[in-house]
């Protein structure tokens, strides 16, 4: 939190520099102290020369003291708690902000208006004031360390709570996971189906549109034929007046007949094309639907392996911790069982010890008294006195007695004491191998939580990810889907344009016609009266 909250210019280079705020107005101030910390939601504009040259030098903008607006939080990403940090962090770098600004300022009034210098009169009275200033600060630092305690207490609180919360959290999201998985598919089930249906709404629609043009085209063909077979069946004056040029009428006829037929053809044709372009469109659009589903199986088989995959790392990673974790308390179990062999393999050691030197002790004994009873016979054989030599011997033998139960004593005291020591040293071992295995248990606990706060982070960021990847799809389908309507409108604007000039073309041929008729009325009727007559 120090790090981030240095003398760099706020929300450049960070994580959520991408976050955008909401001060789209601004309002005026004098100076940066009239700026309320908690109620900062406009841009502040500052009269002031000396808040402008503060904050020119430390780096910051008046946005930086903006406040995060609704919008802005909930566009960032990640969980709550990630969320919360990041705000958290924000507000106190726009803390910190304001701090550093106010005193900068303070420090450039300083420099341009130095305060005045300490009179004699004066002096008492600043003394004064400065042991007040002086207790006054010495209670604000008790304060701030207490202040500081109980936070370490809360903070250590929070830190348990969250580990207990971990492997809670951690089920959930992989809960939530399956059910986005599952939610997802659906969705792609019903795109598709949704896609394959309104083609197929198109393609029956154009091929209805196709039929009713044919049969239009159809019914104004046979009402036209109708209507030419009916003007030839009607009776006219002037062919009895025109026996005489019969070669005449025939040629017009043959004319009239040719173009009649070559109109026909020409409908024949522009159905047909019609007919054939409606089937070319169909093609492409049954192709484009079996491109979509490919592409859509496609993708779920992407999706599908990539959460196999990421599984898979998830079991691994989380196999081998727990086949470290248990490597380690096997190894730290057979390091304490050879310590507990060895220490037993000693303390046998030493008591064969201690009896083969008891032993030699006592043959050593045996042989001291039977040098000093032989000595001792010899001593009463070469005297005369047998009292005095049975006194001696017998005191003889008490003093020596006695000095051999002392040793004896001794000896069995310094045994005893040895076999103490040693089983207070095999204690200290024990107990200090006990707490190692400890040590090396709490280890593996921590080394647990840290892997659970990284998988928690990289679940974070795969959901940042996905997040990311599902919106770029959704953006890009909607992009072809709008692509797609712009191509289908062109072509039907093209259709209707193209249908629009041939039945320019046939009303012009049609006109033509009627021309042509007319042409040939007009030149029936100049024919001359010798016909007539």
């Amino acid at each position: 939190m120090d790090s981030l909250a240095g003398n760099q210019p706020l929300f450049k280079n960070t994580e959520v520099s991408n976050v955008v705020y909401e001060p789209y107005k601004s309002k005026k101030y004098r100076s940066i102290e009239e700026v309320d910390f908690n109620n900062c939601k406009l841009i502040p504009v500052f009269s002031e020369a000396a808040t402008n040259k503060a904050m020119m030098k430390l780096g910051y903008q008046p946005q930086d003291l903006v406040q995060l607006s609704g919008e802005s939080i909930d566009r960032i990403p990640g969980s709550e708690d990630i969320r919360r940090r990041i705000i958290n962090e924000m507000e106190e770098r726009r803390k910190n902000a304001f701090q550093k600004i106010i005193e900068e300022r303070k420090n450039i009034l300083a420099q341009e208006n130095p305060p005045p210098k300490p009179s004699a009169q004066r002096l008492g009275k600043d003394y004064g004031e400065i042991i007040k200033e002086q207790q006054r600060q010495i209670n604000v630092l008790k304060r701030t360390k207490e202040e500081h305690i109980s936070k370490k207490n809360n903070q250590l609180k929070k830190i348990e709570e969250s580990d207990k919360d971990a492997a809670k959290r951690i089920k959930e999201y992989r809960k939530q996971r399956n059910q986005e998985l599952a939610e997802r598919r659906a969705k792609q089930e019903k795109r598709e189906k949704e896609v394959y249906e309104k083609l197929t709404q198109e393609i029956m629609q154009q091929k209805l549109a196709a039929e009713i043009q044919r049969q239009k085209f159809e019914e104004e063909a046979e009402m036209r034929e109708q209507n030419n077979s009916l003007r030839r069946l009607k009776p006219k004056p002037w062919k009895d007046s025109l026996s005489d040029n019969s070669s005449v009428n025939s040629k017009l006829l043959q004319n009239r007949e040719k173009i009649e037929n070559e109109a026909r053809e020409k409908a024949k044709q522009i159905i047909e094309k019609q007919n054939h372009a409606i089937q070319i469109a169909q093609k492409r659009k049954l192709d484009k639907m079996k491109e979509i589903s490919t592409r859509i199986k496609e993708q779920d088989a992407r999706l599908a392996q990539k959460q196999q995959m990421l599984e898979e790392k998830e079991r691994e990673s989380v196999i081998s911790l727990i086949n470290s974790i248990n490597n380690k308390i096997s190894k730290s179990e057979n390091i304490l069982q050879e310590q507990r062999r060895s220490m037993r393999k000693m303390l046998k050691e030493k008591h064969l010890l201690l009896e083969k030197k008891s032993e030699e002790v006592s043959q050593r004994r045996q042989r001291l008294e039977l040098e000093r009873l032989s000595k001792l016979n010899d001593a009463i054989n070469h005297t005369d006195s047998v009292a005095d030599k049975k006194r001696a011997i017998s005191e003889l033998r008490l003093s020596n007695y006695q000095k051999m139960n002392e040793q004896l004593r001794e000896k069995a005291q310094s045994v005893l004491s040895q076999k103490q020591k040693i089983e207070e040293e095999t204690k200290a071992h024990m107990s200090e191998s006990i707490e190692k295995q400890n040590n090396a248990i709490k280890r593996s606990e921590e080394l647990q939580k840290k892997r659970n706060e990284e998988l928690k982070k990289r679940a974070a960021v795969d959901w940042e990810k996905r997040k990311l990847g599902s919106e770029k799809a959704r953006m890009i389908n909607l992009q072809r889907q709008y692509a797609r309507q712009e191509k289908a409108e062109k072509t039907e604007q093209r259709m209707n344009q193209l249908y629009e000039e041939r039945m320019e073309r046939k009303e012009q041929h049609e006109i033509a016609i009627e021309k042509i008729k007319m042409m040939r009325m007009k030149m029936m009727e100049e024919v001359p009266d010798d016909t007539k007559e």
